[in-house]
């Protein structure tokens, strides 16, 4: 029989009654604190309501001498990344973790990956000053001798009358995710089978517990195929387990414990307590006297209110907060704009904050200009690992605080500038893509935001091919201007020091750098100077990264400000604003970004005009919900006034040209009627004109009152103002194939390639699409009560694009084509 998971859950009482050799036991449990040593919202970030904060040592430690008060069997494991995460350990480092952590009393615990952030000179005072037992067991650690004797593969713990055995594993992708020095890293699956063999053969022990930072995954692998092994207790992926509702905001994903059931019928539990220290994990089980789970319950408890801290903590850290409070609200720079950095936003697509972020990094090494350009480098790179959290501007009025700095880029690395050539940059690019996946939720910080760079990325191709265009800043030029990726070109490329030293997996750079000039400007700094200089910031999303998928919709994926029309068929995901679209679906257009000198035609520029108040109705109207004193009327009239203006010189420029240009055509004129050819091309601009003043008059009176309050908001009278536009549009076309039918009868109905069944079907599918496109402006903004600047804005540009394929299909005809060439 094949192993498999079992989601099921004992229901036990919390007190276990007494049986013969039976053994009872309380495991509490934490993992991923990432410094957290005060109290914190639901969400991790600064407490401003004292009614709803969560977790701190305080908190953990009063949770943890009641439990040990009144249980008489306690094990305390934490599964690692004490370090990184917050102001207080930016500045006080391992000091603090040291000190702190010993007040909690931990029996045994992991090492996680972020410990070793500050390479092992940062870790070895901790672990000398520390109390608790660090295991762990898949750390090949023959050449750093020091560490050896720090940390072990396991540990043996009394607890009551019985001996229990911990061993220790953390992640092999710590090589690359941090700096660890000369350790190596072994399979944590096979050092924990060996382990286990050994204290059950050496030791006697008939109850192993494995403690450690691998992720869910893991653990319940280690669970599966370690037959010893009774209780898995994880960290990395910052699990939430819980039996019944959630008592915050976290989703549980699975019940507390998991319950993974073996091959021989054993069973092993498996449990994590989410992170920060918001949950103790609390575990109740019950051995017979052979050491074989018998029961099991329990649940993590959350810490919040109700919970009260203690008071010898919160004079512990006083001296510490104290330093804290000094700098953190320091005001350091101001931002107009959210500057987003969430992780699911800047490890998936272009974020506006990683764009301000490699901006700050290449602003710093901008010097005088070079002999053959406007600098010696151009690019600069972040690992959107490297990008921790967002800045609000609501919060603190606009100010960017020191504590929002460091709480955005706390690892406190400093800045490289790395020579590559240009082969290696596109490995490098492409390296960041091998592990996309558009459904993880828990996507890798290998994803790279960029300044200097415009990418598209193709995920449906095979990893090591997903990179399909590429353009680079230039440097060696006195006008800077975006240009091919050339694979022989050496291209200077900003970067943090763990990334040029490999981190994150980008090994390919410390193997193949021509240069490295190391500046041991720390990463803060830098983005200090540059939020200084550039305050208030309005860094946006520009572009610089597009992520496609070749599926169902033809799109056009073209870089801008460079000369292109090439047409990819794909489906844009990832262009940078708001949640992953996943399936978005991108009506199909092609693009040639240069225009050759080209002028625009007649009709091109009617396209425009509507293309033109579409924005600025959408740039004018509010929102639903949203504060609408800001909203211009005059937006709305201006837009539409330009919108009639240029229809009108549009159209009446064709009527020109065609009178102009047709002479000749077929090569007879004589039964040809050039004034009514131009009567109804004349007459077809007065309609359009009167009737997009008409709907501009009816909007204008519809809407009276919008304009900081919405009380005198009619929907009908913007309905019949479409509505009337859309009439006099169908009209005015309708009025121009008429008169062109009557104007070119003596032409015979084709001459020489000149279709007039071509051109009048042309002309009445126009009249019937702008008919159809203005009715349902109307019909949608009628719909639309709850956002009219919204759906003002979708109805116009499905007008506008209606209008467009009319205006396509009609420009595809001879008598067109040849008047517009």
């Amino acid at each position: 029989m094949s192993s498999f998971l079992v989601w099921v859950v004992l229901v036990i009482v919390p007190c276990f009654s007494s049986v013969t050799g039976s053994f009872n036991l309380t495991v509490i449990h934490t993992n991923d604190v990432h410094a957290h040593f005060t109290e914190f919202n639901a969400f991790g970030g600064r407490c401003v309501d004292p009614k709803h904060c969560f977790g701190g040592f305080p908190r953990q430690v009063t949770k943890i001498k009641e439990i040990r008060s009144k249980d008489e069997n306690v094990v305390f494991l934490n599964g690692g990344d004490f370090y990184q995460g917050t102001v207080w350990y930016t500045l006080h480092r391992w000091n603090i973790e040291a000190d702190l952590v010993n007040t909690l009393g931990i029996d045994a615990m992991s090492l996680g990956n972020h410990e070793f952030d500050d390479g092992l000179k940062g870790l070895y005072p901790y672990l000398k000053k520390i109390k608790s037992k660090v295991v762990v067991c898949n750390i090949d650690s023959s050449k750093v001798p020091e560490f050896a004797e720090l940390v072990h593969p396991s540990t043996i713990l009394e607890i009551g009358d019985q001996r229990i055995g911990v061993i220790g594993y953390l992640t092999p992708e710590t090589k690359f995710l941090s700096s660890t020095g000369d350790l190596e890293f072994e399979d944590e699956v096979e050092c924990i089978k060996k382990e286990a063999h050994r204290l059950t053969t050496e030791e006697g022990l008939n109850k192993i517990f494995a403690v450690g930072h691998s992720g869910f995954a893991v653990d319940q692998k280690i669970a599966r195929e370690v037959p010893e092994i009774d209780i898995v207790v994880g960290g990395h992926t910052n699990t939430f387990l819980y039996t019944g509702p959630p008592p915050s905001v976290e989703e549980a994903q699975g019940p507390y414990p998991v319950v993974v059931e073996r091959e021989d019928g054993s069973k092993a539990l498996v449990v994590q307590d989410f992170a920060f220290g918001k949950y103790m994990g609390y575990l109740q089980v019950m051995f017979d006297e052979d050491g074989r789970l018998q029961s099991w319950g329990g649940n993590p408890i959350l810490l919040d209110a109700s919970v009260e801290e203690d008071p010898a903590i919160l004079e512990l850290l006083e001296p510490y907060g104290q330093e804290v409070k000094l700098r953190v609200r320091q005001a350091v720079g101001r931002t107009n704009v959210l500057l987003r950095g969430d992780r699911l936003t800047c490890r998936m697509k272009e974020c506006n904050l990683g764009n301000f972020l490699a901006d700050a990094s290449l602003d710093y090494f901008v010097e005088q200009p070079t002999e053959k350009g406007w600098n010696f480098v151009a690019v600069a790179l972040w690992n959107s690992g490297g990008i921790r959290a967002s800045i609000d501007e609501r919060v603190n009025h606009g100010n960017v605080t020191f504590e929002d700095v460091i709480t955005v880029a706390p690892f406190g690395n400093t800045m490289d500038v790395v020579a590559l050539k240009g082969n290696i940059l596109r490995q490098v690019l492409e390296f960041s893509m091998k592990d996309y996946d558009l459904d993880s939720i828990d996507p890798p910080g290998s994803f790279l935001q960029v300044s200097g760079l415009r990418l598209t990325y193709n995920v449906s191709n095979p990893v090591g091919s997903r990179l399909t265009k590429a353009y680079v800043r230039c440097a060696d030029c006195r006008v800077p201007k975006y240009l091919p990726l050339d694979e022989e070109s050496v291209y200077w490329v900003v970067m943090n020091t763990y990334m040029a030293k490999g981190g994150d997996g980008f090994e390919i750079i410390a193997k193949n750098a021509i240069a490295n000039r190391n500046t041991d400007e720390l990463d803060v700094d830098i983005i200090i100077k540059y939020l200084k200089k550039c305050s208030p910031v309005v860094t946006g999303l520009e572009g610089r990264i597009k992520v496609v998928s070749s599926r169902d919709t033809d799109t056009a994926v073209t870089t801008p400000g460079h000369e292109s029309s090439e047409v990819v068929t794909a489906k844009v995901i990832a262009v940078g604003e708001g949640p992953v679209a996943r399936n978005a679906d991108v009506p199909s257009t092609q693009t040639t970004v240069e225009d050759h000198g080209k002028s625009a035609s007649p009709l091109d520029n009617v396209m425009d005009s509507i293309s033109s108040t579409s924005d600025i109705v959408s740039g004018g109207s509010p929102s639903a919900g949203d504060d609408t004193s800001g909203f211009s009327m005059g937006n709305i009239m201006d837009g539409l006034s330009s919108a009639t203006e240029r229809a009108r010189a549009g159209l009446q420029s064709v009527g020109e040209r065609v009178s102009s240009g047709i002479q000749g055509v077929g090569g007879q004129t004589s039964g040809l009627s050039m004034d009514g050819l131009k009567d109804g091309l004349s007459s077809v601009s007065e309609r359009a004109k009167a009737g997009l003043q008409s709907v501009g008059e009816r909007v204008s009176s519809g809407i009276q009152g919008v304009g900081g309050q919405t009380s005198g908001l009619s929907m009908d009278g913007l309905k019949d103002g479409l509505s009337s536009v859309s009439e006099r549009a169908k009209a005015g076309l309708q009025s121009v194939g008429e008169r062109v039918s009557s104007g070119l009868q003596g032409v015979g109905g084709q001459t020489s390639g000149l279709s007039m069944d071509g051109l009048m079907d042309g002309l009445s599918s126009g009249s019937e699409k702008v008919m159809t496109g203005l009715q349902s402006v109307g019909d949608r903004v009628s719909t639309g009560m709850q956002g009219v600047g919204e759906m003002v804005s979708a109805g116009v540009q499905g007008a506008g694009e209606r209008l467009q394929a009319a205006g396509d299909k009609v420009k595809k005809f001879p008598i067109f084509r040849r008047v517009l060439e």
